[in-house]
C-alpha cells in the first residue's frame, strides 16, 4: 500500500507543479502586459478609467497636421492616438476646417450694385437690354458714406442715378433724381439733363436690399459708357460743397432723415457705386433709357 500511495503522491506533486508553472507563466505574462500598457505618467494609473479618459482627450484635440501626432506627450503618443489623428476621416475634417478658415480670411463685407438697363425706341420697341455689376466707390465716396452713417456723423439724404457721358445736354450726362428742388437733384440738374422719376423700394428681410429705378430720354446721340449711383448726406459741420472733396465732420449729426431727405441741404454729394460700361451702349436721340439698380450687401 505504501508504494502505491507514494506513487500517487508523486504523480499528484508532478501535476501540481505543472499547474503552478502554468499559473506562474500566466501571471508573469499579465504583469508584463500591464507594464507595457501602463501610461507614461505613473500618476495616471491611479484612475481606473485612465485609458478611456486618454482616448476621449485625443478625440477632443484638433490636430491640423496628423503627422505631428508622433510628438504628442504621454497617452497621446499611443498607437491609438496616432491611428485616430492619422485616419482619413480626421484628415478630411482637418482639411475642411482649414480651408473654411482660409476662405473666411479672404472674404470681406461687400456692396453690390446690379444694373438692368433697357433702351427703347420712340415706338416702344426694345433696342438694347444690358445687365452688369458694379461695386462700392473709394475712401472719399462710398466708403466714407458707410463709415459716416454707421458712426452717426452723417444722416442719409436722397440718391440719384447718373448715366454718361455723351447722351444728354449740356454736360453729356443724364441724371435720374427724386426731386429737382432738393439735394442732390437741385445741384445735379443745374449741371446735366434731369428726369425726376427716381423711385425707391427697400427690402429689409431676407434680401436686405435697396432698389432704385427710373427713366430718362436721351437728349443727344452718343454712347452710354459710364454709370453711377449718387448720394447726398447732411451733417452738423459743413454746408453744401457740391462735387468737391468733403470736409470731414467733427461731431455726430443732429439732423434727422426727415430734415435731410428732399431738403436743399447737403454736406456733400458724390458717388456711391460706379462702373464703366463695357462694351458701351449706343444711344440715339429720343430713345428712352430705363434703369433699375439693386444694391445688396454680403
Amino acid at each position: 500500500m505504501k508504494p502505491k500511495m507514494m506513487k500517487r503522491n508523486s504523480q499528484f506533486q508532478k501535476a501540481l507543479a505543472g499547474a503552478c508553472s502554468i499559473l506562474l507563466m500566466l501571471c508573469a505574462g499579465e504583469y508584463s502586459l500591464a507594464q507595457q500598457s501602463a501610461p507614461a505618467n505613473p500618476s495616471a494609473s491611479s484612475s481606473a478609467n485612465g485609458a478611456v479618459a486618454a482616448t476621449r482627450a485625443v478625440e477632443a484635440i484638433p490636430q491640423a497636421n496628423p503627422a505631428s501626432a508622433t510628438t504628442l506627450p504621454g497617452a497621446l503618443s499611443s498607437p491609438i492616438a496616432r491611428m485616430r489623428l492619422g485616419s482619413p476621416m480626421f484628415k478630411e475634417m482637418s482639411e475642411t476646417a482649414a480651408s473654411g478658415q482660409a476662405g473666411d480670411a479672404q472674404q470681406g463685407i461687400k456692396v453690390h450694385g446690379h444694373w438692368v438697363i433697357d433702351v427703347k425706341n420712340p415706338d416702344g420697341t426694345l433696342a438694347t437690354h444690358r445687365e452688369f455689376e458694379n461695386s462700392l466707390t473709394g475712401s472719399n465716396q462710398g466708403q466714407l458714406l458707410l463709415g459716416g452713417l454707421l458712426s452717426g456723423y452723417y444722416v442719409a439724404g436722397d440718391y440719384a442715378i447718373e448715366l454718361g457721358s455723351g447722351i444728354c445736354a449740356p454736360a453729356g450726362s443724364c441724371d435720374i433724381v427724386a426731386s429737382q428742388t432738393g439735394q442732390p437733384g437741385s445741384y445735379l440738374c443745374s449741371q446735366n439733363q434731369c428726369s425726376a422719376t427716381l423711385k425707391y423700394a427697400v427690402s429689409f428681410f431676407p434680401a436686405n436690399s435697396m432698389v432704385m429705378s427710373g427713366s430718362v430720354t436721351a437728349g443727344t446721340t452718343g454712347t452710354l459708357d459710364e454709370v453711377s449711383t449718387v448720394y447726398n448726406v447732411c451733417d452738423n459741420t459743413n454746408g453744401f460743397t457740391g462735387g468737391l472733396t468733403p470736409v470731414l465732420p467733427t461731431s455726430p449729426t443732429t439732423f434727422t432723415p426727415a430734415q435731410c431727405v428732399g431738403a436743399n441741404v447737403s454736406a456733400f454729394i458724390t458717388y456711391f457705386t460706379s462702373t464703366t460700361v463695357t462694351p458701351s451702349i449706343s444711344i440715339t436721340q429720343g430713345q428712352s433709357i430705363s434703369v433699375t439698380v439693386t444694391i445688396t450687401f454680403s
